[in-house]
């Protein structure tokens, strides 16, 4: 977390171990130098020698003037240890002379500011009131801010594993005296030889370290990773056999820079900048302590910044609140408060929100504003994902690995597990969903709080479930009156609840489980159940397409909360039904369809009208997905099992039929219509009196006509006269008017319907009483581009279908065209559609067949200044083109080279393509057409750099480079290039020849 923008980045696991007194801060010199303005270790060595009146030729001296000169030549400090130079001190000079100058040289002003000191002692209190703070520094400021506080020095430390014992500042190189004249005690640990015998030989500081890393974290503030006291301290731990875990140092630089220097002493480095006199740092600490000094106040200011929606703060301030809401404490006070944050912060504790696709923002009349996730919702601790074009609709984001997700169980919620919070082998514990951690019941609680909010439904939507506490304490609050909830909130929940509850098992488990039993123990009254459980169609719900929640307003429609549609199954043709229990089956199938009317019902009964038609149209182009899938799947499926049941029993099948509903309903309304024409079944009055009691809407519908048409067909015959009287009566009288259908338009639509259908029926062998020319005259008044041939159509299927496309490269009738106007030809073919799945391109068949033919009518067409760029694509783009002779490839180049800059920006792809595949032979055999082409498009790209753009789609969040340049049309310029001979055969060391090197400039200039 940053408590200030662009302020270092501090651990969630530090944060939290501070405010519970599992902290330990070691303060070093950069402490006492911030505000209060002392010297560092390498400073104090210099002021000493001055002060001592070393002579030039002493070594100590020599060594301090080079380490300067060094350092103002590279900016690299740290190279040589002060406690060197203090142990070439004591060769000259007494211990307790040397002791003597630092005690003076650390003295204070009096009006020494301890601000820094005051902020590392708030920090450094505990929970329990208790100050635990260790210092290398020998002076006595921090027992200057608080006089009462206990302090101690070497021999006699407190031992960190006794925790009323363990408390105060230590000094853990010893201190000076109260007048600052020398040392206090046994004196200071300065010299090299002083910090072997602390660290190494006697090694009661590093017992004391390690003692302290058996319950505490420890973090270093005010050194750098080359100051003795760190360098022997973790020379010394490294020796242990134990691994390293939970330091912490402060590092002035760059992320990179700071981890360089810590990391490979097992020191996690927490970067910030160091300009201002390490200002960010030390305002990042202030603040960190103003937090300690009152943590429900910062968390009160926090929670308050909260309450304006995550859009309005910053991703710092982002991540405060993420790590708030990543502790018990935290979430706690996130949740409890009568003014609960709003719902919108859903969108950054869910991961796969903040990485979500930009778009958009619809209002179902207009494109509104565009509008990225990741700007609105992402935090400080979130890699940034990559720019996508506002128009890029293929375009993703992947979400990195480890970012941050509050509905993921942390370490501590797994350490704070009650019993309740684990599953059981037997009992109430095996057959209940386990108690969630209580972070998570916490967090679900807030969810509860802002479930009326329609951000809370639009996140809830995208999700497989939420735990079953949570659900029941939503469905609760929804009931309060207090908790105000619009109605479209309401049904929203009812929905996703709906769904949530009769969602089926992921990979089709239940399905197999069940084939499985069947096939070992055959049928029974058991599996028919869970047969009919498994089919069952349930709800689906999914998240409306938007970059972000729906507002809150009154207007707030169903629509903008949830997308709803019924879900069935898609593998119920995979099993065996014994005529045995053919019947019982077809019942429950019965059932579920009628469950399923149900449900399309209330979700605006699209797909009712949109029936595929039961008997399968072969006239149809490509392969129905329709008849497999979705409704008319099901209803499909329900139908092969009539089938059979009427080869078996007749009798069974007529039952099941007088079963079925009679309320108008399309569906049951369409398999009446289908089995009707069935003469085992039905008697012809019988179908005749359905067919005339069907509503003008059902008689009329478009998908219903199929079946209809068919059933007409192949009963009219046998109708008696009065019978097809009423249905030709119909027939000439049209379908009626459709609400907001121009009078005009319906006219001409009526008797399109007309025509079409009683032209089918008498192609079909119908035959009327009325007289069909006369009848067909007066109709074609009414729609006179109606044509005979259109009744073909008349009882075709309009079912949606897939498949391929068919290419027809078919040249002859271009064989025959005078030059100038085989292009002109050759597009005015491919534009006739043969067929939704077939497609002609005569002048791809030309390329292969007469390739000169089809390059100088393109030729031709330039002269004209006439470029089609869909002709030189074709033609480049060819496989023939790489079979070609080499001076029909210079001629290629040679015409290319000619064409202006506009017009080789238009085809620079299929250009550069070609000249990669056919540079050995041009370079072999026609250089100069070569080159020539060469620096035309060099030109081009110049001119034109935006068509340099790789042809490749970038949808990952790690950018593929090479894959980008291979398939950009500089890339394969430069794959051309390293195809020539010259620069192949190049030897090691030896460099490019000039002409090429000039050709590499130019290329990249």
């Amino acid at each position: 977390m940053r408590f200030l923008d662009n302020g270092p980045m501090i651990p969630d696991e530090l944060l939290i171990a501070r405010d519970e007194g599992r902290v330990i801060f070691f303060c070093g010199s950069g402490v006492s130098r911030a505000r209060a303005g002392l010297p560092d270790y390498f400073g104090l060595a210099q002021q000493i020698i001055e002060t001592l009146g070393v002579a030039d030729d002493d070594p100590a001296r020599k060594i301090v003037e080079e380490a300067k000169d060094f350092d103002r030549r590279t900016g690299t400090s740290g190279l040589v240890s002060a406690d060197r130079v203090f142990g070439l001190l004591e060769r000259s000079f007494l211990v307790r002379d040397i002791e003597s100058s630092v005690a003076k040289a650390l003295k204070p002003r009096a009006d020494v500011d301890l601000t820094a000191h005051r902020i590392m002692l708030d920090l450094a209190k505990g929970p329990d009131g208790k100050v635990r703070l260790v210092t290398t520094n020998f002076d006595l400021l921090f027992e200057a801010c608080d006089s009462s506080l206990p302090f101690s020095r070497p021999p006699r430390l407190p031992n960190p594993l006794r925790y009323e014992e363990f408390e105060g500042i230590i000094h853990l190189h010893g201190h000076v005296n109260d007048d600052y004249s020398g040392a206090a005690g046994d004196g200071f640990v300065l010299t090299t030889s002083n910090f072997g015998r602390a660290y190494l030989a006697d090694g009661w500081a590093t017992s004391f370290i390690k003692q302290i890393l058996h319950k505490y974290y420890v973090v270093f503030i005010g050194y750098t990773a080359d100051d003795p006291p760190v360098h022997y301290l973790l020379e010394a731990l490294n020796s242990y056999s134990e691994s390293l875990e939970g330091l912490y140092a402060f590092q002035a630089g760059s992320a990179d820079e700071a981890e360089s220097k810590w990391n490979h002493k097992g020191v996690h480095a927490i970067a910030y900048e160091e300009g201002e006199n390490h200002k960010q740092l030390w305002d990042t600490l202030e603040t960190w302590a103003n937090r300690a000094r009152n943590p429900d106040a910062w968390y009160e200011y926090i929670i308050a910044l909260a309450r304006k929606g995550p859009e309005n703060l910053s991703s710092h301030e982002r991540g405060q609140i993420a790590h708030i809401v990543s502790t018990f404490e935290g979430v706690t006070k996130f949740t409890s408060s009568d003014d609960p944050p709003p719902a919108e912060w859903l969108c950054v504790f869910d991961h796969t929100i903040r990485y979500s696709r930009p778009g958009h923002v619809w209002n179902y009349v207009e494109r509104g504003p565009y509008f990225d996730p990741f700007n609105a919702y992402g935090i400080d601790t979130d890699p940034t994902p990559q720019v996508i074009e506002p128009d890029d609709v293929y375009a993703k984001r992947d979400i990195p690995h480890g970012v941050w997700d509050c509905f993921s169980a942390t370490r501590l919620d797994q350490l704070n597990l009650k019993e309740d919070s684990l599953a059981a082998l037997r009992g109430h514990g095996s057959i209940n969903v386990p108690w969630l951690p209580s972070r998570l019941s916490e967090l679900g609680s807030w969810i509860c709080n802002v479930s009326n909010q329609p951000a809370t439904i639009w996140w809830a939507s995208a999700q497989a479930g939420l735990h079953p506490n949570i659900q029941d304490q939503i469905r609760n609050k929804l009931q309060m009156p207090e908790h105000h909830c619009v109605p479209e909130v309401r049904h929203a929940w009812h929905y996703i609840f709906e769904a949530w509850r009769t969602a089926k098992k992921e990979h089709n488990q239940e399905w197999y489980q069940l084939k499985s039993s069947i096939d070992q123990d055959g049928w029974s009254s058991v599996a028919i159940r869970e047969f009919a459980q498994i089919i069952r169609p349930n709800l689906k719900i999914t998240r409306p397409w938007r970059p972000k929640p729906p507002e809150r307003n009154e207007d707030i429609q169903l629509r903008d909360l949830v997308a709803l549609e019924v879900r069935y199954p898609s593998y119920i043709n995979e099993i065996h039904i014994p005529d045995e229990h053919l019947l019982a089956i077809i019942r429950e199938v019965r059932k579920n369809l009628e469950f399923a009317i149900h449900l399309e019902m209330e979700l605006g009964g699209y797909r009712l009208d949109h029936l595929c038609p039961i008997e399968f149209d072969p006239g149809l182009e490509g392969e129905s997905y329709e008849r497999t899938e979705g409704l008319s799947g099901f209803v499909l499926f329900f139908v092969d099992l009539l089938n059979k049941l009427i080869t078996k029993d007749c009798r069974a099948a007529k039952l099941e039929y007088l079963s079925w509903w009679t309320n108008g309903d399309k569906v049951f309304e369409r398999l009446r219509i289908w089995i009707s024409g069935n003469k085992d079944l039905f008697p012809i009055h019988e179908t005749g009196r359905l067919i005339c009691k069907l509503s003008n809407d059902s008689f009329w519908n478009n998908h219903h006509k199929r079946d209809l048409m068919l059933v007409l067909a192949r009963r009219w015959s046998d109708f008696s006269d009065s019978v097809r009287k009423k249905l030709e009566k119909r027939l000439l009288r049209g379908r009626s008017r459709f609400k907001k259908e121009k009078k005009a338009e319906y006219i001409v639509h009526r008797a399109w319907f007309t025509l079409s259908r009683i032209h089918w029926l008498y192609n079909q062998g119908c035959r009327f009483s009325f007289d069909l020319h006369s009848e067909s005259e007066k109709l074609q008044v009414l729609a006179p581009e109606w044509k005979p041939q259109y009744a073909a159509k008349a009882a075709a299927s309009m079912e949606g279908t897939g498949g391929c496309v068919q290419i027809d490269t078919e040249c002859s009738a271009l064989l025959c065209e005078p030059l100038s106007n085989i292009l002109s030809r050759a597009k005015e073919l491919s534009s006739i559609r043969h067929g939704w799945l077939f497609e002609k391109d005569p002048f791809a068949g030309l390329i292969a067949e007469r390739p000169i033919r089809a390059f100088v009518a393109l030729s031709k067409a330039a002269k004209r200044k006439d470029y089609p760029e869909w002709a030189w694509r074709t033609f480049l783009y060819s496989e023939e083109r790489k079979k070609d002779k080499p001076r029909f490839a210079a001629l290629i180049a040679c015409r290319l080279s000619q064409q202006p800059e506009m017009v080789i920006a238009g085809i620079i792809f299929p250009i550069s393509d070609w000249m990669n595949n056919l540079t050995a032979v041009l370079l072999s055999n026609y250089p100069e057409h070569f080159w020539r082409l060469w620096d035309q498009l060099i030109s081009t790209l110049k001119v034109k750099p935006e068509i340099a753009k790789s042809a490749i789609v970038r949808d990952d969040l790690k950018r593929d480079w090479m894959t980008e340049a291979i398939n950009s049309p500089v890339g394969k310029l430069a794959e051309s290039l390293m195809k020539v001979t010259e620069i192949n055969t190049v030897e090691d060391g030896k460099c490019f020849p000039v002409n090429w090197l000039n050709r590499i400039d130019k290329m990249f200039s």
